[in-house]
Formats: structure tokens, C-alpha cells, sequence
């Protein structure tokens, strides 16, 4: 997607810092609650330059940076409008259209609840209604809670006092259009946020907030099969490259796009994507040269002992952490006792020395990020002891297990505690949990069961709280800040898992995002952390990495910390072997 489509920004192809893609400026107020956004073509954008390629260039030649991703050139000037490949204008109200589309619950859009930091856009992907009073045109308001009445259909059906109001009130559905965001011109974008939003800038480049191309989408409806726009011959983009071909599960062939506003600085003229899952297979294809780089964690594990001493494998970290969700709302795990006991009693880097490939034992829930100090450890007092809970402390795990009424794993009824570990159906998952169930069934002395289902049937059975005892899996950050990590455990997040909901912390959270000054944004931010780990709904087992192979005549394709990569800055050293010799010569 991010090689097919721009969005209002880009990503630099190292550090994911925001750079300008369709737009060139921002303004933002006060408190991070409006954004507006001056495109390409602007006669006169206004407010903060973004980075572009020029930026880029005065990095390498001040020695800020090994590479010079400008490959000479320069940005083009701002004026200059950003064209689809069929060659009409990229404007402020492809955008709107866009924006509306992906959140309309009819489209149902995969990751549309990260376009629900913009005003409206979870009430109207979730078909909520609000009631309005018929006099004044205003919402009305609950008399018991003064707030306003955003509720859906069925619970005014099911609840007779919000029955009731809608005697006064006309109940009205969000629509697409009550989105927080408006085109002022054919250059200029305002959006709206929910609530103050300091971090947009670092989500604005996801593909959910890329425009798509309204003409080709609305004659592809007319042909009775709307998402056939999205084929080959039918398809119009807007990034660096454009759709050749699309095999389903044989290749993805994508070329040059030569109406693209930076086409002189993109090297490659044809990518090839081989849609292999079978990671033996991956390995395999790279060996033989049919491929020249993968990306990450499509490895097995086995071969990494091997494979780490050749030049062409890599490690780099990753925003990525296993997480294994706490159903809290199931005795005995509804005890936060029983929870420290279980993370407690985890050798994480006895685990992460079995995996082999970098990976660090998990304290927190957010993974190592530059500028945010994560809580290292967490003292709690129970029974006039003191513990961290953060800590491998078996003994420590064992007394707290006895606190909560299973001395020795036995609780009062004279059974031993049985914890059901659920896993999805793959080796590396059955490999870790192996690892905790051993180290469980060691330092507790309970049973540990491990149930493995196919990865639908698993998240089905996670989000719906179906789950007995405890559920192992990762989370890979949508956009790197910690927020990404804090928000999942909000008590209206589809992706909780939990059952664990505190009003509290989500105040905390909302007051951290509030906060427009970065370093101490990051500060209030590491507090929410503390406190969600004081509860413990999640067990932060380990910090994954970014594993891959690549060429050495790749270049221009780094590691990022979330394994997105644009390939505009791609590019075929073919002088490589005299490069890496002259280096070599220089060293020596």
C-alpha cells in the first residue's frame, strides 16, 4: 500500500520520522484538536514545513546521514501539485471522500477504528445515533449525567428511560459526513480531533488515511462489482509506483509511476512481491537467488543459529511485544495476586535465549523506544512484604500464589490450579508457550494446559473473553508511540481482550495526549504505564525483533522499527563488489 498510495505525509526510510507526502505544511492549535493541512499545489501554504527530500540532502551532506536518499535531486517546488497516475490533481477533497468512505460501516474498512482519533468516526463506524432535541437542534442531554446522548438503535429500544427521551428528541444516525474533516479548497484540509491529538502527525501516513481515487471506485460500482477498481487495469494511485500485475498467491508486480511529484527520485522501475507464507520456502527462494530481500521474521527458527553468521542476515529492534492477555474477568485470575504470581514466576531471558535472534525480556508493555522511559520496576506491598512485580522472582511468585489462596498451587478445595494457556496455531507460538508452560509448572507447581485453535476461531475466542486463564499474543505498534500500546487497554478498546476496564486510566491516558510538549507528553504517558501494570491484565513476556536477509546491492531499505517500508528510496547498487572492497581496504 504505502508503495501504491501517499498520504497527507510520508515516513523517513530510517528513523519514521514524518516527512511531506501529498501535504507540504500543517498548523495545528493550542491543544492538538484542529489540523490543517496545505497540499501540493498550494499557491501559499502556511505554518510548518514538513522534511522532504531537500532535508534529506543537507543531512548526508553535513554527515547527519551515511546515505543520500535525494540521489541529487531536489523536492519539487510546493506549488506543484501531487497528480493521480491517470494524471488529474490530488485534492483536499479526495480526502474527505476517502476518509468518509473508510469510515462508513458499509465499506467495512480493515483498520478503520485508527481513522476514530478524528471527531465522529467511531459513532459513525459503529452506527451509533444521537438524540436531538426537536426545538432547539441541539443533542440532548441524560438528565442523570448531564452528558450528551450518543447511545445506538437497540439500546433505546431495550432501555425505557432513553425511550423516553425520544418524545422530545429525534433520533438521528451519524453519518459519514458528520466526519471531523473538511476540505476549505482544492489545497487545504482542516480535520477535527476527537479529543487533543499531539501524536497525529505520527499516524497521518498509515495507508487507512491514504486518499483513494473516487472516479475509478464509483465506475467500478457501476459495473456491479466495486471492488474491482482495485485490479490491475482498473486501478489509479497516487504513490511511487503503479499495480502491473496481481496473482493471488503467486506474485505482485508493481512499476514506476511516471505522473508521481517525485518520479526522478525513485531508482527501481519494477518490484517484484512474492507472496510466500511457508518460511522454509522464503529462505529457500533467497538462496537460490529468486529473491533479493525478505521482510522480517519469515525465518524459521531453527536456521537462525546458522544464518546469524552470514552477512546478509539481520536483526533490528522491532515496536513489536507479546503481550499475553489476563482474562480477569475468570476466578482466580480476577485476582491481581494471581496475576503478579504468574509474571512473576517467568524467566523471560531464559526465553529470549532460546529464541536467538535479539530479542529482550519484556518489564512494560511498550517496547524500547528513544525518548520514553519505560518503568523498570514496580514495588507493591502485600502482607507487609514488599515485591516487584516486574522482577523474575519465583519465591517471591509462589508467596503472592499462597496470598491469593494457592499455597504450593493448591487452592483451599484441596485442587491444584490449572491455568489454560490459548495459542493460534503455529510452531514459533507453541514453542514459547512450551517455554512458559515448563517454567509455570517449575516455579508455581501448577498444571498449565495449552490449547492451540486456528488463528480466527483464536481471536474470536480472545475477544470475547471466551477464553479460561490466559492468551499468548503480540502486538506490533500501528505508529511508533507508546500510545499505541497504553490505548489498547482503554476500557472501550476492541482490542483489550481482557475484560480489565478503569475509568481512571483512561483519564490518565487522555490527559498524557493532551499534553502538546513531547518530552513531557512521554513522561505522563510512562505514569499510565505504571498504573496499567499495577493491574497486570497482560503479562509483557518479551520485546521482539526485526529479522530478515537481504542482498548486499540492496539499498536504500532499512530496518524500521515496524518493518514499513515506501521503496521509493530503493535502489541496485551494481557496483557493489568494488564498494564493499574499497571499504575494506579503507578499514585495514
Amino acid at each position: 500500500m504505502e508503495a501504491l498510495f501517499d498520504g497527507l505525509t510520508k515516513y523517513h526510510p530510517k528513523t519514521l520520522e514524518p516527512m511531506a507526502g501529498i501535504a507540504t505544511h500543517y498548523e495545528t492549535n493550542a491543544d492538538s484538536t484542529r489540523y490543517t493541512f496545505y497540499l501540493r499545489g498550494h499557491p501559499n501554504p502556511r505554518g510548518t514545513k514538513l522534511a522532504n527530500t531537500d532535508t534529506m540532502r543537507e543531512d548526508y551532506e553535513a554527515g547527519r546521514s551515511a546515505e543520500d536518499f535525494s540521489h541529487g535531486h531536489h523536492a519539487p517546488p510546493d506549488n506543484t501539485p501531487a497528480r493521480w497516475s491517470d494524471g488529474t490533481i490530488v485534492t483536499a477533497n479526495d480526502f474527505v471522500y476517502s476518509w468518509r468512505r473508510a469510515v462508513d460501516p458499509e465499506t467495512a474498512a480493515d483498520y478503520a477504528n485508527l481513522v476514530y482519533y478524528v471527531k465522529n468516526a467511531e459513532e459513525i463506524n459503529e452506527g451509533k445515533v444521537r438524540l436531538v432535541d426537536r426545538a432547539s437542534g441541539k443533542i440532548c442531554k441524560d438528565p442523570s449525567t448531564g452528558e450528551d446522548v450518543v447511545t445506538t438503535a437497540k439500546e433505546i429500544e431495550a432501555d425505557a428511560h432513553l425511550s423516553a427521551m425520544t418524545r422530545g428528541c429525534d433520533v438521528v444516525k451519524f453519518m459519514p459526513e458528520d466526519l471531523g474533516v473538511r476540505a476549505i479548497d482544492d489545497f487545504t484540509l482542516e480535520v477535527e480531533m476527537r479529543a487533543p491529538t499531539a501524536f497525529f502527525l505520527k499516524i497521518s501516513y498509515l495507508p487507512i488515511y491514504s486518499p483513494v481515487p473516487r472516479k475509478a471506485i464509483e465506475a467500478a460500482r457501476e459495473r456491479g462489482l466495486e471492488s474491482s477498481w482495485t485490479q490491475p487495469e482498473n486501478i489509479v494511485t497516487s504513490g511511487a509506483f503503479l499495480l502491473k500485475t496481481w496473482r493471488p498467491y503467486d506474485r505482485i508486480v508493481i512499476v514506476k509511476n511516471p505522473n508521481y511529484y517525485e518520479a526522478d527520485t525513485v531508482s527501481l522501475d519494477k518490484i517484484t512481491f512474492l507472496p510466500i507464507t511457508d518460511p522454509t520456502t522464503n529462505v529457500n527462494l533467497y538462496k537460490s537467488g529468486a529473491a533479493d530481500f525478505m521482510l522480517s521474521n519469515r525465518i524459521p527458527q531453527p536456521f537462525i543459529p546458522t544464518l546469524r553468521e552470514k552477512k546478509d542476515f539481520l536483526i533490528a529492534p522491532a515496536f513489536d511485544a507479546y503481550l499475553p492477555r489476563i482474562n480477569t474477568k475468570r476466578p482466580p485470575f480476577d485476582n491481581v495476586l494471581v496475576r503478579y504470581a504468574l509474571n512473576m514466576s517467568i524467566d523471560k531471558k531464559a526465553l529470549t535465549d532460546f529464541l536467538g535472534s535479539g530479542e529482550l525480556p519484556g518489564r512494560g508493555v511498550v517496547p524500547p523506544l528513544e525518548g520514553y522511559d519505560a518503568p523498570q520496576n514496580l514495588i507493591v506491598t502485600v502482607a507487609g512484604k514488599s515485591y516487584d512485580v516486574l522482577a523474575f522472582d519465583p519465591s517471591g511468585a509462589r508467596e503472592l500464589l499462597a496470598q491469593a489462596g494457592f499455597k504450593d498451587g493448591i487452592g483451599r478445595d484441596g485442587r491444584r490450579l490449572n491455568v489454560e494457556l490459548m495459542i493460534y496455531a503455529d510452531e514459533r507460538e507453541k514453542q514459547i508457550a512450551e517455554v512458559v508452560q515448563e517454567q509455570w509448572r517449575n516455579n508455581l507447581r501448577v498444571d498449565v494446559a495449552l490449547v492451540s485453535q486456528e488463528l480466527k476461531v483464536f481471536l474470536k475466542t480472545q475477544n470475547d473473553l471466551q477464553y479460561n486463564s490466559v492468551a499468548q499474543i503480540n502486538w506490533i505498534g500501528d505508529y511508533i508511540d507508546p500510545n499505541t500500546f497504553l490505548d489498547l487497554f482503554e476500557s472501550d478498546s476492541a482490542n483489550n481482550a481482557t475484560g480489565w476496564a478503569d475509568p481512571k486510566y483512561d483519564a490518565l491516558v487522555t490527559e498524557a495526549n493532551s499534553e502538546t510538549d513531547a518530552a513531557a507528553r512521554f513522561k505522563k504517558l510512562a505514569e499510565c504505564e505504571k498504573y496499567l501494570l499495577k493491574a497486570m491484565p497482560v503479562i509483557p513476556l518479551y520485546y521482539a525483533t526485526n529479522v530478515y536477509l537481504q542482498k548486499p546491492y540492496v539499498r536504500g531499505f532499512y530496518p524500521t522499527l515496524n518493518d514499513s517500508h515506501t521503496y521509493k528510496y530503493v535502489w541496485v547498487d551494481r557496483n557493489w563488489k568494488e564498494n564493499v572492497e574499497e571499504k575494506q581496504l579503507a578499514e585495514r
